[in-house]
C-alpha cells in the first residue's frame, strides 16, 4: 500500500461579495480513476467562536466522483467574517477527469461568501484500496490570532498515511508557504494577491510516511489562521463474490 504524489490539480480563489459556489478549473495534472483528490478551502467564517463551521456544502465534478468532507474548523474572532475557516474534503476518483475539467464548491451561506479560496492536489494509491481518513480523533486544529500558523500534530496508528494539513489565512497576499522540513507545500489559492485583510488565502502542505506522528509547523505570514490536520490511510475495496457477495482482499 503506497501513497504517491501526482502533483497540484490547481489552486484559485475569488474576492466577489456573495459567492454561491466557486470553480476550480484543473490544470497540470489529469486526475484518473482510482487516484485521491484532495481539496483545501478557504472561506470567511460564519460561526463566530473557534470550532468546526460547515461552511461548505457540497463539492462536485459533474461526473460520478463523490467528494467526502475529512474536516472543517473555524477561527472566529467574535463575529462573522472577522476570521477565517479551512475546509479540507477528499474524492476517490472513479471517474477520469482531464486538465480543464472544472471542479465546483457550494458554499452554504453565500452571503457571508466574500472571500474565497482553493487548492488541490492529486495522489496514487495501490489498486483496489480507497483512502479513508485515520484514526478516531481526527482532525487536529489550531486558531492562530494575527501570527503565522503555528506547529500542529496528528497522532495516528503506525502505519502508512498521507498526512494534510490544511490552512486558511485571513490576509490578501500570494506569499508562498514554505513547507516544514519533509513536508511538500501546495500551490497558493487567493481570494486576490494584494488587498486587505479581508481577503482570504488557502495553503496547505503534506507528507507522506509511516509513524505515528508528524508535526506540521510551516513558515508563512502573520494573520488571522485556522488549521486543520488530517491523516489518510488505504483500506482495501470489497470485491463481488459468487452471487454478489463481498469479499475483502
Amino acid at each position: 500500500m503506497v501513497f504517491a504524489d501526482k502533483g497540484t490539480i490547481g489552486a484559485t480563489g475569488s474576492s466577489g461579495n456573495n459567492q454561491a459556489t466557486l470553480a476550480l478549473t484543473t490544470a497540470t495534472t489529469n486526475i484518473a480513476a482510482g487516484d485521491l483528490v484532495v481539496l483545501v478551502i478557504a472561506d470567511d467564517n460564519i460561526a463566530t467562536a473557534d470550532g468546526a463551521d460547515n461552511v461548505v456544502a457540497s463539492i462536485s465534478d459533474t461526473t460520478a466522483n463523490v467528494y467526502q468532507r475529512a474536516a472543517s474548523f473555524t477561527n472566529g474572532q467574535g463575529a462573522s467574517q472577522a476570521g477565517a475557516t479551512v475546509d479540507i474534503w477528499y474524492c476517490n476518483a472513479t471517474v477520469a477527469r482531464n486538465t480543464g475539467s472544472v471542479i465546483t464548491t457550494t458554499f452554504t451561506n453565500a452571503t457571508l461568501s466574500d472571500a474565497t479560496g482553493v487548492t488541490g492536489r492529486a495522489f496514487t494509491k495501490a489498486g483496489g484500496f480507497n483512502a479513508a481518513l485515520e484514526g478516531t480523533n481526527s482532525p487536529a486544529t489550531l486558531a492562530n490570532d494575527a501570527a503565522d500558523p503555528g506547529a500542529l500534530d496528528y497522532t495516528s496508528a503506525n502505519i502508512e498515511c498521507l498526512r494534510v494539513r490544511g490552512i486558511a489565512a485571513e490576509v490578501g497576499n500570494n506569499t508562498n508557504l514554505t513547507a516544514t522540513a519533509s513536508w511538500t507545500a501546495w500551490a497558493n489559492g487567493n481570494s486576490a494577491t494584494t488587498g486587505t485583510t479581508a481577503e482570504m488565502c488557502a495553503r496547505a502542505e503534506h507528507r507522506i510516511l509511516t509513524a505515528t506522528t508528524a508535526s506540521s509547523n510551516p513558515t508563512y505570514v502573520a494573520a488571522d489562521c485556522a488549521s486543520a490536520y488530517v491523516a489518510f490511510k488505504e483500506v482495501a475495496v470489497p470485491q463481488a463474490g459468487p452471487r454478489g457477495a463481498f469479499i475483502w482482499l
